[in-house]
């Protein structure tokens, strides 16, 4: 699973910074930006984030004030000068420190340490109406795309959200394929495969040309 990622600070210099930083890292899928903390808590509310840099002083609201309102399982690298709030950074979810001025190899080595300590994710809450339901990744067969929404699909439940395809792909484990345009699949409910589709327990699901050659590397079906 690539990580999706969220930089949190009020200077727009290492903002950018940051960004070009995170894009040079293979694990990272996705990257946002804010330089606003009242907005950071919004976003973090309104999307799934595997990964937070936050800056300890902001102007609306401190860091440490953020820190107490993420969600416990954000993992958060905290990314500033003041090097005195390192110990006290650890009571929360913290699990880096970068000292500005970043360097990037500075950051690399953050970046390193925390590959063995983020895990892929148990479960994902989506949006549903004004509700946020919980779905074990364990329990999803697939994902389809309909129209301006994406549907999850248990044995149990079918769970219609308002969201793209696209932006939840760097949010699943790495059990999950994309074989279609319009489909993602979780490969460990696959009964029977071919070139050109796919059936997971009573659905045949079509496996479209421009994703044939990647899902043929993946089970090594040539």
């Amino acid at each position: 699973m690539l990580w999706k990622c969220l930089i949190v600070d009020d200077d727009p210099v290492q903002c950018e910074l940051l960004t070009s930083y995170c894009n040079k890292v293979d694990a990272i899928g996705s990257v946002e930006m804010t330089m606003s903390g009242l907005d950071a808590l919004k976003r973090v509310e309104a999307e799934q984030f595997d990964l937070m840099f936050l800056d300890l002083k902001m102007p609306e609201i401190s860091g440490k004030e953020i820190l107490e309102l993420l969600p416990p399982n954000l993992p958060v690298v905290m990314v500033t000068s003041d090097t005195a709030f390192a110990v006290e950074s650890y009571n929360y979810n913290v699990v880096g420190y970068v000292v500005k001025p970043i360097t990037l190899g500075g950051f690399l080595k953050v970046i390193e340490r925390l590959k063995d300590q983020l895990v892929e994710p148990e479960f994902i809450f989506v949006k549903e109406g004004t509700a946020r339901i919980k779905i074990h990744f364990n329990e999803l067969l697939y994902i389809k795309s309909e129209s301006n929404y994406v549907a999850f699909y248990t044995e149990s439940k079918r769970v219609m959200s308002l969201m793209r395809l696209t932006d939840l792909e760097t949010q699943l484990p790495g059990s999950f394929l994309r074989v279609h345009r319009s489909f993602i699949v979780n490969t460990n409910f696959i009964q029977h495969i071919s070139a050109r589709e796919l059936k997971i327990k009573d659905t045949v699901i079509p496996i479209s040309a421009s994703f044939r050659e990647a899902v043929s590397s993946h089970f090594d079906l040539s």
